[in-house]
């Protein structure tokens, strides 16, 4: 009974990881984008 269970389960956690690897280099690459933004909105404010 269980065999049927965790094989779609253990594909649904791979699929998982998938996206949230890829969540996680977009936000490095969103992190790279905000970093300057902040510093000329800092710059901007004085």
């Amino acid at each position: 009974m269980w065999l049927i269970y965790s094989e779609p389960s253990n594909k649904c956690r791979e699929v998982d990881n998938l996206f949230t690897k890829a969540a996680n280099k977009n936000r490095k690459v969103a992190n790279k984008f905000t970093e300057p933004a902040n510093i000329i909105a800092k710059a901007a404010n004085k």
